[in-house]
């Protein structure tokens, strides 16, 4: 058992107390529940795994020690041998896998490996029901990625390099640690840690970055990397107040058609550019990008070239559409030629239920004044509820109000300039006793849901994307 906080400053190494002091300022950890710990063998992630077993209040508890095999070296099963023994040494659980399987075309070795890293790391995450993933991303590593975006070219978002804390409860212990100071403390404490060669082949371009671009700049400042950390700080404030207005904006303008999200094309088209950007890399963002792909400026401007006309329809990655109907702008998710929800989802009563993309919620209240509007909410019936969640089936009649009879559902929603692609995830919302459609998701109440005028209450039923 380590007693956390009150190690001696004389027995307690440089960083070690400045990987406690990262971790508590950006509350990172508590010390006691339970991490996964990304290990490579590799001298940053060794001094990770040491450091957090030196911090921890019950190591043997909250460390898992983890480690993809890429398989890209024909000694790569040694850097995993490796990291078992030194998990074996320490008393931690281990848990290890070798990546298989070709690259797919058009995506780059170096992001493959990464994305595949972090899929690994999730499940086991989930498996060992852990908190968080800890990576050892260094000081050096945050100012590699910046030149690196630099290079590239990136908007203001792009310069905020590696985050200590990621939605996806990715925590990175050692960022504020300089490579030296990590070298310094595994050579300082007899740590042995494995070399891969790879890193210093110069036709990589962040070992390239790191091997000969690095050293001019530190001629010039010798403390780059803090000056990088201050203007991350800065963007960081700027960025976090902006991702707030557009979430709002978002909220106010935007609808959620199944697996996709709609626009509207005039309100969009006269928002400022840095806004209009914004807002669509966080639509984007909402929607879910395929993995091995990332959400980058170019994804943006294809988006815009929509609301310019010079677009109307385009693939932005490989089951994401983008299309303009009528006035909206359409962002989507293509399903599979056979999706469908083969389990519908019963609504009993006042509550929340969990629907594909969707989070419906269901509440009694009154009779509302006027028309609402169809997109935001729907009105029924009491006497409807219980109700059964379920997306379209082939033959579905809908009767919406003021129509003279019934019409074929997949010619309402078509009428309503929703791309086909989107018909089977809408919700629908059926009368569970006479398996009548009474509610179609954002589109319209049927005339057997609607409300009489001597009605005195409503099934109130609102929804959000998850």
């Amino acid at each position: 058992m380590n007693d956390v906080g009150t190690h001696p400053e004389s027995t307690c190494h440089l960083l070690e107390k400045q990987v406690f002091e990262f971790i508590n300022s950006n509350n990172l950890w508590d010390f006691t529940f339970r991490i996964v710990v990304a290990v490579s063998g590799g001298c940053d992630s060794t001094a990770l795994l040491h450091t957090l077993f030196r911090l921890a209040r019950h190591p043997e508890k909250s460390l898992i020690v983890a480690h993809l095999d890429h398989a890209y070296r024909e000694d790569s099963g040694e850097d995993a041998r490796f990291v078992a023994q030194l998990a074996a040494f320490l008393g931690l659980a281990f848990r290890s896998e070798r990546l298989h399987g070709s690259i797919p075309k058009g995506v780059s070795r170096e992001f493959y490996w990464r994305e595949s890293r972090y899929r690994f790391l999730e499940k086991i995450r989930r498996e060992e029901r852990a908190g968080a993933i800890a990576t050892a991303h260094t000081a050096d590593d945050q100012l590699e990625t910046v030149l690196f975006r630099l290079i590239k070219g990136c908007g203001p978002r792009g310069l905020l390099g590696i985050l200590p804390r990621t939605e996806n409860r990715v925590i990175r212990p050692l960022l504020a640690s300089s490579r030296s100071a990590v070298v310094n403390y595994l050579l300082g404490n007899g740590y042995a840690f494995r070399t891969d060669p790879t890193n210093l082949d110069c036709s990589i371009p962040r070992n390239h970055i790191r091997i000969r671009l690095i050293p001019l700049i530190e001629e010039l400042n010798p403390r780059i990397r803090e000056s990088v950390q201050s203007c991350i700080q800065l963007i960081g404030n700027e960025d976090e107040w902006m991702s707030s207005i557009s979430a709002r904006i978002f909220d106010s303008i935007c609808g959620i058609e199944g697996s996709g999200i709609r626009l509207p094309f005039q309100t969009a088209s006269q928002m400022p550019d840095p806004l209009l950007r914004r807002l669509v890399f966080h639509l984007l963002k909402m929607i879910g990008v395929p993995e091995y792909f990332r959400i980058d400026q170019s994804k943006v401007r294809s988006v815009l070239d929509l609301l310019t006309g010079k677009k109307k329809n385009m693939r932005l990655f490989p089951d994401i559409r983008g299309t303009v109907r009528g006035n909206w702008i359409f962002i989507y998710r293509k399903p599979a030629a056979d999706y469908i929800f083969s389990h519908p989802v019963h609504l009993d009563g006042p509550g929340s239920i969990d629907f594909g993309s969707y989070r419906i919620r269901a509440q009694i209240t009154g009779v509302p004044a006027g028309f609402p509007d169809p997109s935001k909410s729907l009105y029924l019936k009491t006497e409807c509820m219980p109700f059964r969640v379920r997306t379209a089936l082939p033959g579905d009649r809908f009767q919406h109000i003021g129509m003279h009879g019934s019409m074929n559902l997949k010619k309402f929603l078509s009428g309503r300039k929703l791309p086909a692609d989107l018909h089977t995830t809408i919700p629908l919302i059926v009368d569970r006793r006479t398996n009548a459609i009474v509610g179609v998701v954002g589109h319209g109440v049927s005339v057997r849901g609607a409300l009489d005028v001597q009605a005195t209450d409503a099934v109130k039923l609102t929804w959000k994307q998850r």
